[in-house]
């Protein structure tokens, strides 16, 4: 179940909230995904030391949020939220 721009509802229900904090507080969107960007960078304010790391291909990977356990980000979906 998707909303908005790509968030995993799942990810959040289970306290995977990073994302949505992020959208919400900065209004980070990620319609920079239809053109192969991503932009979550402003989420460093939030302390949670996030990296976007996206290419031209669309592929954006969050290489701190995967070592907490948050997930991957995957042409700007969240897929499969773990601990």
């Amino acid at each position: 179940m998707y909303f908005g721009y790509g968030v995993n509802l799942q990810a959040i229900e289970r306290g995977y909230d990073v994302i949505l904090q992020a959208i919400e507080r900065y209004g980070v969107v990620l319609q920079a995904t239809k053109r192969g960007y991503g932009v979550i960078l402003q989420a460093f304010k939030r302390g949670y030391g996030v990296i976007l790391q996206a290419t031209k291909r669309g592929y954006g990977v969050i290489l701190q949020a995967i070592e907490r356990g948050y997930g991957v980000i995957l042409h700007g979906t969240i897929l499969i939220a773990y601990k």
